[in-house]
């Protein structure tokens, strides 16, 4: 299925027999997207094809999602937004739900994962911003969010400065 911008995720374009229909997914009349399709032709030889970077400490390869290292996105994953900040980097007088409206776009973020995955994957994020800011003992430079052991550290010291306010147990662990 293709999505437009025009029509969002309401009117899709799909195949059918040696036609392309468009399909709306709600009731309703049916608007009249614009596509443009170009004929597919032959790449001329030699084709220049860029190197890809190497990045050994980085799993982001192409094709197929790897389930076997990745979630799959089916189910409800229930999350929690915390607020920590770093002696290097104060989060000064930007309000917690601000930065959460912010970083969720009101909303948009959860929306993003529902259209996604075609409905079958919802995220709900409880935003804890009535806890404030806690500060880290660490600077923001002393974490390497590319190394997952630097990466976990941060998130248990994160953590800890919530301790005994937070039944992390009811929170989803992927």
């Amino acid at each position: 299925m293709l999505i437009n911008e025009l029509t969002g995720s309401q009117i899709f374009l799909r195949p059918k027999g040696q036609a392309l229909v468009t399909t709306r997914q709600a009731a309703g009349r049916p608007r009249h997207p614009r596509w443009t399709f170009t004929k597919l032709t032959p790449i001329p030889e030699p084709a220049a094809i860029p190197e890809l970077k190497h990045a050994p400490d980085i799993y982001c390869p192409e094709g197929c999602t790897d389930f076997t290292f990745y979630a799959r996105p089916m189910g409800t994953l229930k999350a929690v937004m915390l607020f920590v900040d770093f002696p290097d980097s104060p989060a000064g007088a930007c309000a917690p739900a601000d930065q959460a409206n912010h970083l969720l776009g009101n909303g948009r973020a959860q929306q993003l994962f529902q259209d996604q995955s075609y409905g079958t994957f919802e995220l709900t994020m409880d935003v804890l911003d009535h806890l404030g800011w806690r500060r880290l003992a660490q600077c923001s430079s002393d974490y390497n969010c590319h190394d997952f052991t630097s990466h976990r550290q941060y998130i248990t010291d994160a953590i800890a400065l919530f301790a005994g306010e937070i039944n992390f147990q009811a929170i989803s662990l992927c």
